[in-house]
């Protein structure tokens, strides 16, 4: 069973269980549980910003997350003490 003791994120849980995402894209059919995962939507997809980009490739995307799963696939990169965001500073 799921447990967590903050009460948004328990709600956030039980709506994905009903399948409930109020925040829809304002361009297309796409909806979700959490604002954020639309503006991210909406920014990759839509207006094509993708500020995270790999030193070792072409690969870009919205999300920093998807760089650093990127990265361990394709390059074999694992060390997260070297790894930038697009700005040039140290990841957190």
């Amino acid at each position: 069973a799921y447990n967590t003791p903050y009460y948004s994120t328990m709600k956030r849980h039980e709506m994905s269980h009903r399948d409930e995402k109020p925040f829809k894209c304002q361009f297309c059919v796409y909806t979700a549980v959490q604002k954020h995962q639309v503006t991210l939507h909406e920014l990759e997809v839509h207006a094509s910003i993708k500020p995270h980009k790999c030193p070792d490739c072409d690969y870009e995307t919205a999300r920093k997350f998807d760089l650093k799963k990127h990265r361990q696939n394709v390059h074999g990169n694992y060390d997260d003490e070297n790894d930038c965001d697009a700005n040039g500073d140290k990841s957190d």
